[in-house]
């Protein structure tokens, strides 16, 4: 019989730390990474303040409970900000937080400010050096050789990545792109998009394409196809990227027919499926029109799908908020056999809007709640190299999603327990391990118990942490995710956060 576990998070809310960019804080520290690799040895820190007070600003670096670096800045009179540099060669690999405390004459604190940093070499495993055919499982997940595959991958690079950083982490390459392959891990898989013929028009605000008749259009899709199919290790073909723009057919200006675009992109999709049987194809439905969700669900095998409601996520200000609830719902909606990709504006509004912070836990959230691929679009204004902790997440974040999406896909135990925890963290289990994200932006000091178990691992953090008779401490800063293991084999089924 399982053994009963209680997990009881008791939280304690500390300072907000102002994490998403869109805030102007008085006092802020900006890092220059968050994931250090090996190989780089200094770690840069700025400090600015807008407000005129304090007298020194202390900074310390913990990894766990241990301070392994400190570093004293006197505040000067006018002077707003202030650099320094740790030598951190010889740190050793784990999570450490960077806390910056601004305090008056007496000691006493003004701001306390925290941020994580990650050293480690997470590097993705790659890919098989072969042609392959991927598939799709009953439950919504890639296949590929034969393992769960999570598509990782960025498109519409509008600014490249700042000097001296190596992504060669995403796996998908969408397009022939020098700095898109670049970026790219060894042998990645392809998602080209359809060339598809047409005139783009505009009528005042509203945007509309002419197609040409169909026989004209089916042979240069057939020709496209043909010529493309023999590309090594095709994830899917993009049938059309925002494929609610309105769609007609007729000589322009005059006897032109509208069309109902679902019916045509199916019909599309199985001239596609005629040339080529081997390969997935996919469709893209344009933020903000969910509702038509239903309309799209079969027109291709894979649906992508951007959140660009009104609060919204994948392209609102706000990215973490309301990630959670649309993801789940767009899996509710679409059941669980058909997979979606979802799409996570890193530039879109603006790259100013977005932190290292709320990338990796809208990723983790997303993967959480039902998401079988992710886009990150860094098209429009892009994301300037000088934000260098920004670029630096996805090479660590991509390494962890491959330890990540077999756990989260792993088959829950029937739920025989019971998890009692505020909203603001965000919880699924998967037996032998506990994943809980911050989806705030305040630093949480949790205390939580897990019955009859003394130690859990954090795998990805390589820090354990120790319980007092079942019961444990652990420290989220805004917007951090932990994945816990169990190690001393005591039994944990699913249960996921209700509203």
């Amino acid at each position: 019989m399982l053994r009963r576990i209680q997990i009881v998070l008791l939280l304690n809310l500390a300072l907000a730390i102002n994490a998403t960019a869109n805030l102007e804080p008085s006092v802020d520290i900006k890092i220059d990474r968050y994931y250090y690799p090996l190989d780089i040895a200094k770690m840069d820190i700025q400090l600015t303040k807008s407000i005129n007070a304090g007298a020194i600003f202390e900074i310390f670096v913990r990894l766990g409970t241990d301070v392994i670096a400190r570093n004293d800045i006197p505040v000067l009179k006018d002077q707003q900000q202030y650099n320094t540099t740790f030598d951190i060669s010889n740190w050793p690999t784990g999570r450490f937080i960077v806390s910056a405390q601004l305090k008056d004459k007496t000691g006493k604190d003004i701001a306390d400010i925290r941020r994580v940093i990650y050293r480690q070499q997470l590097k993705p495993s790659g890919m098989p050096a072969r042609h392959l055919k991927p598939t799709i499982s009953p439950d919504g997940a890639f296949i590929l050789d034969g393992k769960l595959f999570f598509p990782f991958f960025v498109t519409l690079l509008a600014q490249s990545p700042p000097t001296g950083q190596t992504l060669k982490c995403f796996n998908v390459k969408p397009a022939e792109n020098d700095t898109l392959c670049a970026m790219a891990v060894d042998n990645p898989l392809n998602r080209p998009m359809v060339e598809l013929p047409g005139d783009m028009n505009r009528n005042g605000d509203n945007v509309f394409i002419i197609l040409p008749e169909e026989k004209i259009m089916d042979d240069k899709v057939r020709e496209f196809i043909e010529n493309y199919k023999s590309t090594p290790s095709i994830l899917c073909w993009l049938i059309k990227y925002e494929s609610r723009i309105s769609l007609f057919r007729g000589e322009k200006p005059d006897n032109l027919v509208a069309l109902d675009n679902a019916a045509e992109y199916n019909r599309l999709n199985q001239v596609i499926k005629k040339c080529d049987r081997n390969h997935l194809t996919s469709i893209h439905i344009n933020y903000g029109e969910v509702e038509h969700l239903r309309e799209y669900e079969n027109v291709a095998d894979v649906i992508e799908l951007a959140d660009g409601r009104l609060p919204g996520s994948s392209y609102a200000e706000q990215l973490v908020p309301n990630i959670a609830d649309f993801v789940k719902n767009i899996r509710e909606l679409l059941g669980p056999s058909k997979p979606f990709i979802f799409w996570i504006g890193s530039s879109i509004p603006d790259a100013r809007y977005r932190t290292a912070e709320e990338i990796r836990c809208a990723t983790y959230l997303a993967i959480m709640h039902g998401a079988s691929g992710i886009v990150y679009h860094m098209g429009h204004g892009g994301i300037a190299p000088s934000y260098t902790r920004h670029w630096s997440v996805y090479s660590g974040l991509a390494a962890e999603v491959e330890q990540l999406y077999p756990i989260i896909k792993s088959t829950p135990h029937k739920p025989n327990f019971t998890v009692k925890m505020p909203d603001s963290i965000d919880t699924m289990i998967r037996f032998p391990y506990i994943i809980a994200v911050n989806t705030t932006n305040v630093n949480i000091n949790a205390t939580f118990t897990v019955k009859d178990c003394n130690v859990l691992e954090l795998p990805c953090e390589n820090r354990k942490i120790y319980g007092k008779k079942s019961v444990f401490s652990d420290m989220f800063t805004a917007f951090e995710p932990h994945m816990y293991f169990i190690n001393n084999g005591a039994s944990v089924n699913e249960t996921v956060r209700s509203k």
